[in-house]
């Protein structure tokens, strides 16, 4: 599941530089960033729901995310927004991975669910609930900077919400790759 999230953030970053290879059309460049954005979300996903499925159809799930990911580069790279030498590398890379989700030993014994399971279960309440208390001190700064002179309450409060935003994006980020 890691491997297929950590291949998305080559869409990610290729809607980074996508505006800067197609300067000359303005329009053209932000649907194809959009794009890129967009696509770099949904194999990530389609490997978080894996957890939901048993094991060989998460399996399935898998290789089709890593397939449609692998033609998503193809496609990039026809449009020349890709190097020449990246398809080669994805296709060794890809082939070993989704071959490998179908690979089983034999006398493969079934294992009840373990530990990991329950971690898995409580990160929703986890991510929620440090959420709300992350968001407190933007809470306390509004009542406590409220009075006095408007600039300066302005600019501390402003202060206090890029860090609590910050805080929440990186508790977030950190909430998802556990």
């Amino acid at each position: 599941m890691a491997r297929i999230t950590l291949v998305t953030g080559t869409a990610g970053g290729l809607g980074q530089s996508v505006a800067a290879r197609l300067a000359a059309f303005p329009r053209r460049a932000l649907a194809r960033r959009t794009h890129c954005f967009v696509w770099s979300v949904f194999p990530a996903l389609l490997a978080w729901s894996a957890f939901l499925f048993p094991p060989m159809l998460a399996s399935f799930l898998l290789v089709s995310g890593f397939l449609a990911h692998y033609w998503q580069d193809r496609l990039l790279v026809a449009t020349s927004l890709l190097p020449s030498w990246y398809l080669p590398l994805r296709f060794r890379l890809t082939t070993p991975i989704s071959m490998n989700a179908f690979n089983r030993l034999s006398g493969f014994v079934q294992t009840p669910v373990g530990r990991e399971r329950d971690v898995l279960r409580l990160l929703p309440r986890a991510l929620v609930f440090g959420t709300l208390l992350l968001a407190l001190p933007s809470l306390g700064a509004r009542i406590f900077f409220g009075d006095g002179d408007a600039v300066e309450a302005s600019s501390r409060l402003q202060m206090v919400d890029i860090l609590a935003i910050s805080i929440l994006v990186l508790h977030w980020t950190g909430s998802a790759r556990d």
